[in-house]
């Protein structure tokens, strides 16, 4: 029985010691892929965000075009004769009297 005890102690494992040299490195090393992987991340996360904010400023920019364009149309409107007229009228003006209309001829 005493040679299946000893055969059994043969082949066991010891158990695993980690010295503190062993352990610092596998520290130092997790840091130093750490530190990699954020290095090679970084500038990728970055042009991301860049690539967000220039299609929010081209949505923006779309947006302003699209104002600017119904303002020139609601200025033109306001520029033609009908709806000059039409404003002067609901503001409380009316067309002029024959007295007073003064024409002026050039010599």
């Amino acid at each position: 029985m005493s040679e299946i005890l000893s055969s059994d102690r043969t082949f066991a494992r010891e158990k695993a010691r980690v010295n503190r040299e062993e352990l610092l490195y596998y520290i130092l090393s997790v840091f130093f892929f750490l530190v990699a992987l954020l290095i090679y991340t970084y500038p990728s996360v970055q042009m991301v965000q860049t690539v967000y904010r220039e299609q929010q400023v081209k949505a923006k920019g779309k947006q302003l075009m699209a104002e600017q364009n119904r303002l020139r149309l609601k200025y033109e409107m306001m520029m033609s004769p009908d709806e000059m007229e039409t404003r002067a009228v609901n503001s409380g003006f009316s067309a002029p009297q024959q007295e007073q209309v003064v024409y002026v001829r050039k010599l």
